[in-house]
């Protein structure tokens, strides 16, 4: 199974709230996933048996600590018992980027291992699941293989679905990451601000409310954003907590640029 990226092509972070899930910020956003993916596979096996490769980066991650492993043990301890399976996680979608690669091989693990295991599970119950893992893996989890664009608010747990955009956009990745939890610490550090509206964003009213915070915990964020304008003329977005940004474009084999970092073009999915 293909495990989609995802952009937020409208985030507004509200003040942050105590929840039984300890301190967290209410978001209203509007994702979208992107044609950039991991591959996912699981089928049941003798014994656990997981492997996590990637092309283009390190896994400098423990199996532990993977979020598709993770999302296979609290499906475990849900059902209490143990689901020995064999996965494979093929990376594409670089960790630390705001791009949700590790949110979605966990939807991808649970959607999957459902399945295979004829557990009988109805989406809710693995949104209910993977809540507990991170909050943006309920949007991830929907009936196709793409998880359909949503407007995405509360902690991610309220999702209502909208219709599919079409665009091309140039993914720019820079070499540093963010750390969500020190961009949220950055932003807090800001000033709070009110949650928005994001239902009427369209592609020509992207935002990021984190966007200042990701470039002040990663300044190569701020200089690629800036480069990029400069060179392009367009509007830039962070996506997430960073460090990913992303411009829309129209004539991709037009460009020729050197903006001192990856760039993939790609399209809203």
């Amino acid at each position: 199974m293909k495990a989609y990226a995802k952009l937020n092509l409208a985030l507004s972070v509200g003040p942050p709230e105590q929840t039984e899930r300890g301190v967290m910020h209410p978001i209203a956003s509007w994702m979208h996933a992107i044609d950039l993916a991991d591959r996912v596979e699981l089928r049941p096996a003798e014994s656990f048996d997981a492997q996590v490769t990637a092309e283009g980066f390190a896994v400098d991650w423990s199996l532990d600590a993977d979020l598709g492993v993770r999302a296979l043990r609290a499906l475990e301890r849900h059902l209490g018992r143990a689901l020995p399976a064999r996965l494979r996680i093929d990376k594409r979608i670089p960790p630390g980027t705001g791009l949700g690669g590790g949110s979605s091989d966990a939807a991808a693990v649970l959607k999957m291992a459902n399945e295979a295991f004829d557990l009988g599970l109805g989406l809710d119950d693995l949104r209910a699941i993977g809540a507990g893992i991170g909050s943006d893996i309920p949007f991830f989890i929907d009936e196709g293989e793409i998880p359909g664009p949503a407007i995405v608010e509360g902690f991610g747990d309220r999702i209502t679905r909208v219709e599919r955009s079409n665009a091309i956009l140039l993914l720019l990745l820079p070499r540093a990451t963010c750390p969500t939890g020190a961009v949220y610490r950055a932003y807090d550090d800001l000033g709070a601000r009110d949650l928005r509206d994001v239902r009427g964003c369209t592609l020509a009213t992207c935002f990021n409310d984190l966007t200042e915070a990701a470039c002040l915990v990663a300044p190569e964020v701020g200089a690629v954003r800036d480069a990029t304008r400069n060179a392009l003329g367009n509007q830039v977005h962070v996506t997430g907590s960073g460090s990913a940004l992303f411009t829309f474009i129209e004539d991709p084999g037009r460009l020729s640029l050197d903006l001192g970092c990856r760039a993939i073009v790609t399209t809203l999915v």
